[in-house]
């Protein structure tokens, strides 16, 4: 008999939560355990319900939700978590084409506090010429804290594939570039790439990279989601391996799954760098920690240094 995973599923749609509940009925391997509107009540309840995995709804999260995915960290250290966002598209096929695999994958696979500590920052042999990052959950805080690292002088262009609904991302823009002395917006379709701005990809489209001789573009689409994120980090940092080969650097921020491990295969198979945030300073280190367990982050930094560490790459002297 195949081993039944308990979801615990937070989200203040009762649409939604019926929608998903209902989607995992005749799913033998799945049991609900919990469905609940209350994301602080829900982090009590955990220890009753003891969930193997914890679904959460991206706009519960946007209020109080990094607090709560803490404390379930905190408490509940084996406790793996899914978010997931935009209630009004859900449907019972969504959920199981979506979400089955994710949470699946998370019953099935290491616990997601792996170990791994910051490292000795690498000496790249020549200056790096984009900068791409991969951020989930508590990515805007991490974000705001690396951007105001980054000097206004620097001269490659940044490029942010970070999970949020479609209508926060221009906002988070708009919050960093009041926070950084760089210039930061959401990415427009078809303009061409210029140093020394922070590109963010825009909530529920992906961005991709085009090179033509010495211009690189920015390209928008609406494919089909990979690792269940549209925006995801892979799309981007594949198609910026293709575009800077071995003048890239790619960075995975505090985020829940594995968004951004193949696509960092991708820059180390190109010859680029890939640094990862540190597991104390990461508030889900789930993505960096899958990134530093593949053996591929020439760097594990702490976020409190990484802006150091990134601008070194970039005006390292070849």
């Amino acid at each position: 008999m195949l081993p039944v995973t308990r979801v615990l599923v937070i989200d203040d749609s009762v649409f939604a939560r019926r929608v998903i509940t209902r989607a995992f009925e005749r799913e033998p391997t799945v049991a609900i355990v919990g469905a609940m509107s209350n994301s602080r009540a829900a982090v009590i309840r955990a220890e009753s319900l003891r969930p193997d995995v914890v679904l959460l709804d991206s706009e519960v999260a946007g209020v109080d939700g990094c607090a709560t995915l803490a404390e379930l960290r905190r408490r509940y250290p084996e406790m793996r978590m899914v978010m997931r966002g935009g209630a009004n598209e859900l449907s019972e096929e969504r959920v199981r084409r979506d979400l089955m695999p994710s949470i699946r994958g998370l019953a099935s696979g290491p616990a997601p506090s792996g170990s791994f500590e910051s490292s000795t920052p690498t000496v790249p042999a020549q200056p790096v010429e984009a900068i791409v990052i991969a951020a989930s959950t508590g990515g805007p805080d991490a974000l705001e804290v690396l951007l105001g690292q980054l000097p206004a002088a620097l001269r490659v262009p940044v490029f942010v594939a970070q999970h949020m609904p479609a209508e926060f991302t221009k906002l988070l823009g708009a919050r960093l570039d009041r926070r950084s002395s760089l210039s930061v917006a959401e990415a427009a379709d078809g303009e061409a790439v210029q140093a020394g701005r922070v590109y963010i990809a825009p909530g529920g489209r992906h961005l991709s990279l085009v090179r033509a001789a010495d211009t690189v573009t920015v390209v928008l689409e609406d494919g089909p989601r990979e690792n269940g994120c549209r925006p995801a980090a892979d799309v981007l940092f594949r198609s910026a391996a293709a575009a800077y080969g071995d003048r890239l650097l790619a960075v995975v921020l505090t985020g829940m799954g594995r968004d951004g491990l193949l696509g960092s295969q991708a820059v180390r198979d190109a010859g680029g760098w890939v640094v990862a945030q540190s597991e104390r300073s990461a508030l889900i280190a789930s993505m960096p920690g899958a990134v530093a367990s593949a053996g591929l982050a020439n760097d594990v930094v702490d976020l409190e240094t990484m802006g150091d560490v990134l601008t070194n790459y970039t005006f390292r002297s070849p």
